[in-house]
C-alpha cells in the first residue's frame, strides 16, 4: 500500500513539472512570436535603410582621403613636367 500511494505521488509530482514546462515553453514562444516583425518587407526596408546610411557614411569618411591622395598626384605631375 506504501509503494502505491508513492507511485502516485510521483506521477502527480511529474505531471505537474510536465505541466509547469509547457506553460513555460508556451510563454517563451510567444514572447519570441510577439517581438518578430509583422511583416518581411518591414524587415527589408529597415535593412536597406541602415545599408543606405553605412554607405553615405563611408562615402563621407572616404571623401577626405581621397582628395588627400588627388592633391598628391597633382603634386607628382606638377614636379614631374
Amino acid at each position: 500500500m506504501l509503494f502505491a500511494s508513492a507511485t502516485s505521488a510521483v506521477r502527480r509530482r511529474a505531471l505537474i513539472f510536465a505541466v509547469l514546462l509547457l506553460a513555460a515553453l508556451c510563454a517563451v514562444g510567444a514572447s519570441w512570436a510577439g517581438s518578430a516583425p509583422a511583416d518581411p518587407r518591414d524587415k527589408l526596408e529597415a535593412t536597406r535603410d541602415k545599408l543606405e546610411d553605412v554607405r553615405a557614411q563611408e562615402s563621407e569618411s572616404l571623401r577626405p582621403a581621397v582628395g588627400m591622395e588627388g592633391n598628391r598626384l597633382a603634386m607628382l605631375l606638377a614636379v614631374l613636367h
